[in-house]
């Protein structure tokens, strides 16, 4: 390609992603991270993901696009990937449910001990406050709701 052939198709990426949303710099870092298609990346975007955590969440896990949003509500709440999955596999699948467990103090695992014998009160119950929205909103151990890993 000549430099000419080279500055028009950098500009029609560049329209491409401006379009789809994207600024320069969001466009830079999405392609660096390995998204060439702002298609691609626009779910993964729209779900506040940061380029990198998306990267890992597709490839590494095989997390598709559309499961974006579900990632991306992970990564609001300040979980990791290894804590998103720890939660998950313990039988907690609300980044929001699993949040509040976590900000009342308690770890995926005692969290997933009370579920399974019952005691399904909500995590305000540490700081001496019983109300119950916060445990109903905890999908049970048996149900088929995951990260799809």
């Amino acid at each position: 390609m000549t430099v000419v052939e080279d500055f028009v198709v950098d500009q029609n990426d560049r329209d491409e992603w401006l379009k789809a949303g994207f600024a320069d710099t969001d466009r830079l870092a999405w392609r660096a991270a390995g998204f060439n298609d702002p298609e691609h990346a626009s779910p993964w975007f729209r779900a506040g993901v940061s380029p990198s955590t998306a990267c890992e969440w597709r490839d590494r896990l095989q997390v598709p696009a559309h499961e974006a949003k579900l990632a991306g509500a992970w990564e609001k709440r300040g979980f990791s990937i290894a804590e998103a999955l720890d939660w998950n596999a313990k039988g907690i699948y609300s980044p929001a449910v699993a949040g509040d467990w976590r900000d009342a103090g308690y770890s995926a695992e005692e969290a997933r001990v009370r579920v399974r014998s019952g005691r399904l009160v909500a995590p305000a119950e540490r700081q001496g406050e019983m109300t119950l929205p916060a445990a109903a909103a905890v999908t049970p151990l048996d149900a088929d709701v995951s990260l799809a890993l």
